[in-house]
């Protein structure tokens, strides 16, 4: 209904809208506190939240450019804050008060740490800083007490999120070993103070076990270590040379 004011809007029950929101054919409509419909192009309050109107109507989906940067409306309208959204070059965060964070370093969320390159975050990528490599998992999240695999293989990054290089980790009860390259050793030899050990395809101690590596065969002792000399198993006498290779 429009009188001298302007346009007002009543519901099925013959109520007048006040502060809120109305359709018509072309869209959403915010009704002031006195029940006109806003017509302008600007920001709304509505509980807490955040609008955009445009000539009047609720926009929703789309980028807005203002002086202090780009912010981002959702599916509902409202404005997008402390949250990640998709563009189509990637993956941009909205701080508290909407705003795109366009820079490139790294960047806390909940606990979590992020690395933005010119705002995206980057995914699934190695990322070097004075102290050494990290890597940065497939949500973007820096992987800490955690494995990472790349196109050469797996690595370990430590509690602090980095890459662990020439050393014996411990992981849900089994050893693991890193190379000098930092890379998981698996179906290959690995050694420690005590002896040689075999780790199988899924970088595991192999125990209890023969294998057959480049035309001999060796056996992996109950405590992993390769057996060299006189050796009793499964109640038969083997003997082995002290590089491991069973004397047949």
């Amino acid at each position: 209904m429009k009188d001298e004011t302007g346009w007002r809007y009543y519901n099925y029950e013959d109520e007048l809208v006040t502060s809120g929101w109305a359709h018509d054919r072309k869209g959403l409509v915010w009704l002031n506190a006195d029940g006109y419909w806003d017509e302008r192009t600007g920001w709304v309050d509505d509980h807490g939240e955040k609008y955009y109107i445009k000539d009047g109507y609720r926009q929703s989906s789309t980028w807005l450019k203002e002086r202090s940067g780009w912010r981002y409306l959702g599916s509902d309208g409202r404005l997008v804050r402390n949250r990640w959204v998709k563009d189509r070059v990637g993956w941009v965060y909205l701080n508290a008060n909407g705003y795109w964070v366009n820079r490139t370093g790294w960047m806390k969320v909940k606990e979590e740490w992020y690395y933005l390159k010119s705002g995206y975050r980057q995914d699934n990528t190695w990322l070097r800083d004075r102290v050494g490599w990290c890597y940065a998992g497939s949500n973007g999240r820096l992987i800490k007490n955690g494995w990472a695999e790349d196109s050469i293989g797996w690595c370990w990054l430590n509690k602090n999120g980095y890459w662990v290089k020439r050393r014996w980790i411990q992981y849900r009860g089994e050893w693991y070993y890193l190379k000098a390259n930092g890379y998981m050793a698996a179906n290959e030899w690995a050694r420690d103070s005590r002896g040689w050990m075999w780790m199988n395809g899924s970088g595991k101690i192999t125990k209890n076990r023969w294998i057959k590596y480049k035309g001999y065969w060796y056996y992996l002792k109950a405590n992993g270590y390769m057996a060299t000399g006189r050796q009793t198993i499964n109640g038969k006498v083997y003997r082995f040379y002290s590089s491991g290779k069973w004397i047949e």
